[in-house]
């Protein structure tokens, strides 16, 4: 059966992106070319530009792209976990995990990027406010479901939730024997009030 053009158009949307993540975790954002982009994807470098708009739109589309299925994946093992730290835990496995190695180098990027670059910076500040508002609900409902005190306002933790984390995984990244994935959840349990070590069971 022939392909639809709205296949054809996802399948090299797709191809585009797998190339560019491969390329921007190996060689960096700013060694690699659209050209290059589009030869390893078996496609033309206008094809970047058409799906695109050009390679700073293929950074946008590749970290929100990750966070999209990193959201699906933690949503779904969310069902599972039965306390706070087993939550916190799902996230940082989640994040730290090495797969997501080339994701956290993008977000970087993007990061730095966006400090010289007026026309990135707002729409990456629109989407980590939106990312704020997401977890904001679900944070609310921890804090209500398991009786928190939390070290700030509950309006405030998701950004200080996002930041711990990203400053987290900055510091094992050069030091793991120092910031442990231990330490890391003890920090996140400890913005959210919650005891730092297991709490033994109570007798029957």
């Amino acid at each position: 059966m022939a392909r639809t053009q709205e296949q054809r158009k996802a399948e090299t949307r797709s191809r585009l992106l797998a190339a560019a993540a491969e390329l921007f975790a190996r060689d960096g954002y700013d060694a690699v070319s659209v050209d290059a982009i589009g030869d390893l994807a078996d496609r033309t470098s206008g094809s970047v530009y058409a799906h695109f708009g050009g390679k700073q739109g293929l950074l946008l589309a590749l970290v929100e792209g990750f966070q999209d299925d990193l959201a699906a994946v933690i949503d779904a093992e969310f069902v599972l976990q039965p306390d706070l730290p087993a939550r916190l835990r799902t996230i940082w496995d989640n994040l730290a995990a090495p797969a997501s190695s080339w994701w956290f180098l993008l977000e970087i990027e993007l990061w730095i990027r966006s400090q010289r670059d007026e026309d990135l910076a707002a729409p990456l500040a629109d989407r980590y406010r939106s990312i704020y508002g997401l977890l904001g609900a679900e944070i609310r409902a921890w804090v209500d479901e398991f009786g928190l005190t939390p070290a700030v306002p509950v309006a405030d933790l998701p950004q200080t939730v996002i930041g711990t984390l990203i400053g987290l995984q900055m510091q094992q990244r050069l030091t793991p024997d120092a910031v442990t994935d231990d330490v890391a959840i003890a920090a996140l349990l400890a913005l959210f009030g919650a005891p730092t070590t297991p709490t033994a069971p109570t007798a029957s």
